[in-house]
Parts: C-alpha cells; sequence; structure tokens
C-alpha cells in the first residue's frame, strides 16, 4: 500500500504556487487599529441614553420637589395610591389629608403625586 508521500511527494514541503496564493506569513502586514469612528460609539451612545432618559427623570423628580414644596393647608392633592383629599396639617415629613368628612390620613409628603384636575362640567353637551 501506498502512502500519501509515495502519490504527493511535495506533500511536506510547501510549493511555490502556495506561497504566492497566501502569501509570506512573515511578510504579514499589521493589523488596522480600530478606526476613529468606532471609538465614538460608545460615548455617543452614552450621551444619548444621557439626554433621552436620565435627563427627563431628574427635570421630573425635581417638578415634583418643587411642587410637594408649595403645598400648604387645603391644597387638594391626589396621593400614589390614588386616593383623593384635602390637606389638613402640614407635619416635618408627612401630611395629614382628609380624604372624607372626620377621616384623616397621615401620607408621607413624597406620597403625593399631583393636583387632581379640575372635573369636567357634564351639564353642557360636548360640541
Amino acid at each position: 500500500m501506498s502512502s500519501l508521500f509515495d502519490i504527493y511527494p511535495g506533500a511536506l514541503t510547501a510549493p511555490a504556487h502556495a506561497l504566492l496564493v497566501l502569501g509570506d506569513p512573515a511578510a504579514a502586514p499589521a493589523a488596522p487599529g480600530p478606526s476613529p469612528l468606532s471609538t465614538l460609539v460608545f460615548p455617543l451612545l452614552l450621551v444619548g441614553a444621557y439626554f433621552l432618559i436620565f435627563a427627563p427623570a431628574m427635570k421630573r423628580q425635581k417638578d415634583h420637589r418643587k411642587y410637594v414644596e408649595t403645598l400648604g393647608v387645603g391644597s387638594e392633592v391626589l396621593t400614589t395610591g390614588g386616593i383623593f383629599g384635602v390637606i389638613t396639617q402640614i407635619k416635618d415629613d408627612r401630611l395629614v389629608v382628609e380624604i372624607a368628612k372626620g377621616l384623616r390620613v397621615e401620607v408621607e409628603r413624597s406620597h403625593v403625586e399631583a393636583r387632581p384636575a379640575a372635573p369636567a362640567d357634564k351639564s353642557k353637551p360636548a360640541s
């Protein structure tokens, strides 16, 4: 039985045409570095995330903090639990809210969501 080397005598040595096709491995060009555009992609994504996500959230927090500071006795409020009421007393970190005649609850200031919208007048037909 003949071996592979008997059939192909040049199997162990690289033929000259293989060097032309593959090139000389010692003379291989250096790999190029990252392009300037690819180095800017990640910082641009961070800046975009800041303006699309973090900046609006911080603005909402600032507006809510300012709103809670302006609340006074007699202000109508809506809590984050969905309870409507009127502020009857203001404590250091809590508000006393009357939710029904004679029924008062204490609510943490941060759990006051907003002033309730004025109810629409249903006596007039919509035009």
